[in-house]
């Protein structure tokens, strides 16, 4: 990761991007350039405490689920699903 960012420095292109970056952002903490000194202060029992607290329970998650669903009532009724599970995931549904 460090290598990336190093060679990320060097590249022309990649240097105006990021200026242009912190010149549109009015170089607000929120957008963050990566560098090697930044991702040596990254914190992995950190993250996944973020990440943990974030994920760990769906509570309070909105799902939204979109498809075929007459498609999906064809496969659960189908012989090949026929067994005491499939049948009433079905019918609760």
């Amino acid at each position: 990761m460090e290598a990336s960012t190093a060679l990320h420095a060097k590249n022309p292109d990649n240097i105006l991007q990021d200026t242009i970056a912190r010149l549109t952002t009015d170089n607000e903490n929120r957008v963050n350039i990566l560098s090697a000194a930044k991702i040596k202060q990254i914190s992995l029992d950190k993250a996944y405490a973020i990440y943990n607290k974030s994920f760990s329970n769906a509570r309070g998650f909105t799902f939204v689920i979109t498809g075929n669903f007459e498609f999906f009532f064809k496969i659960f009724s189908s012989e090949v699903f026929n067994n005491d599970c499939a049948i009433r995931a079905y019918q609760e549904i």
